[in-house]
């Protein structure tokens, strides 16, 4: 009997300790931005009321793997890259009513978002950023990247970072550039084991190589327009 009763105990302990996954709404902030009111598991994050970038948001925030940060439309001026954690999903494109991001407004085009969230670099910073092999699950949805701009020494691309085990789709990425010889991709540079789809990559430049997208062996690159 007293083997029972520690047993149940160490049970309960374990129990205690696990981390459910969340999800993050994220407004600008403003009556023209508004989020629907947060439900058992949601946060809301108004960065107007935070006085933060979303990137100074985003880094900074307790993100773990099987969180979903879901960015309502509105343009976001970064001031320093978004860091991708691993695991968790970044979906943009909503207007703040929806319960499932399914329910996002679209057009034809699979990046085509009714209610589209920017991530604007303002021709100064790398935007979209993850290490060379993120965990698993990792997603970049519905976001559009542009004005991304690398100066670096090396440099891997202005957009965005596509990490192992990271799928980005229905994506936007415009206007992003790399200025030096060694540099690669002015839009998106994919490490293998990543996936790129349905994803419209355009008006990117570098002085390396790959203006648009450069994929390392291993990749899956479909459904773009490039």
């Amino acid at each position: 009997m007293k083997h029972f009763f520690t047993l149940v105990l160490i049970s309960v302990l374990f129990c205690s300790t696990a981390v459910q996954a969340k999800t993050f709404l994220v407004q600008p902030g403003g009556t023209n931005a508004t989020w629907r009111s947060a439900t058992a598991g949601e946060e809301i994050v108004d960065l107007t009321v935070l006085t933060q970038s979303f990137n100074g948001w985003y880094n900074n925030a307790a993100i773990v793997a099987g969180d979903e940060i879901w960015v309502i439309k509105g343009i976001y001026t970064v001031t320093d890259t978004v860091k991708i954690k691993g695991g968790e999903k970044l979906i943009g494109g909503f207007a703040g009513t929806e319960t499932a991001a399914a329910q996002r407004a679209k057009g034809t085009s699979a990046w085509d978002f009714t209610n589209e969230t920017v991530l604007d670099g303002n021709n100064a910073v790398l935007i979209l950023g993850a290490a060379k092999s993120t965990t698993s699950g990792t997603l970049i949805d519905g976001i559009t990247i542009t004005k991304g701009k690398s100066t670096g020494t090396v440099v891997t691309a202005a957009g965005v970072v596509v990490g192992s085990n990271t799928i980005m789709q229905n994506c936007k990425v415009t206007n992003c550039e790399t200025t030096t010889p060694n540099s690669s991709a002015g839009g998106v540079f994919v490490f293998t084991g990543g996936k790129l789809s349905n994803s419209f990559i355009s008006e990117n430049k570098t002085a390396g190589s790959g203006g648009g997208v450069i994929s390392q062996a291993g990749t899956e690159v479909s459904g773009c327009t490039i």
